[in-house]
């Protein structure tokens, strides 16, 4: 797995499987397209903020983002993250 990460705080932002090539182009994070999804890019308004470290396990107890920090060698759980509720379904009107 890949992860990137904020380089000044270490919080993991995102995680791709190792399948999904990313490379910056023009101050955005290009994601390739993977087995279910096509590519798309991540703006990043913080150009040189962001990095990416590669070859990770993923975290044992469920990635979310902004959850984990990644130091470049080992996941640690952020003790203030909290779990976001879910949204709720919005009821599409029968035509």
């Amino acid at each position: 797995m890949n992860t990137i990460i904020d380089k000044e705080t270490k919080r993991a932002l995102f995680l791709f499987g190792e399948e999904r090539s990313i490379t910056e182009e023009q101050g955005m994070l290009k994601i390739g397209a993977g087995e279910a999804q096509g590519e798309f890019f991540i703006g990043n308004p913080r150009a040189g903020k962001l990095t990416v470290v590669r070859g990770v396990e993923p975290p044992a107890e469920g990635w979310r983002p902004g959850k984990y920090f990644h130091t470049g060698k080992a996941w640690k759980a952020d003790p203030k993250w909290v779990e976001r509720p879910a949204r709720p379904e919005k009821k599409v009107a029968a035509s």
